[in-house]
């Protein structure tokens, strides 16, 4: 019995580091397209800002928070501050906008979507540090468009 349990732990972990590199590679690939798409001209001058989520209010008064969800937030947000400073930069919200919601469940143009909106508020998520609030905020609208996304597709059968 041993042998065979320990083989089942060994390739357990093997396929979770796929899946961790399947989802940094993702969010790799998202990250060049945001800073491919992004419009010079709009951008602040002043780089590495951090987020003041009192610009982000009328966005969170959408995002109807359950402590279950805001839980599951603070717990992605956490796994990827490897600093423990409570702020992430671009690449970790979207590590950990990865382990909100599946890849499969957002396109790259829907993803890019989350980020144009907060882009309306002069927040570029590839320019700043984010915390926690903000993250909770970026995750709901994510979760969102997603479930969006998934009743349009069932509709449409």
């Amino acid at each position: 019995g041993r042998p065979s349990k320990l083989d089942h732990t060994i390739l357990l972990g093997m396929e979770q580091q796929q899946k961790a590199e399947g989802r940094q590679a993702q969010a790799l690939h998202i990250y060049s397209k945001l800073q491919e798409t992004q419009i010079p001209a709009f951008r602040a001058p002043e780089t590495r800002t951090i987020s003041n989520f009192e610009d982000f209010d009328f966005l969170a008064k959408y995002c109807i928070f359950s402590q279950e969800k805001l839980a599951k937030y603070k717990r992605a947000f956490e796994a990827v501050d490897t600093d423990g400073d409570g702020y992430l930069n671009c690449l970790q919200v979207l590590m950990a906008l990865k382990e909100i919601v599946p890849s499969d469940a957002l396109t790259d143009a829907e993803e890019l979507y989350v980020y144009r909106i907060l882009e309306i508020v002069d927040y570029y998520v590839t320019d700043g540090l984010t915390d926690l609030r903000l993250f909770a905020v970026m995750a709901s609208l994510a979760q969102k468009i997603a479930a969006l996304d998934n009743f349009m597709r069932a509709l449409i059968g």
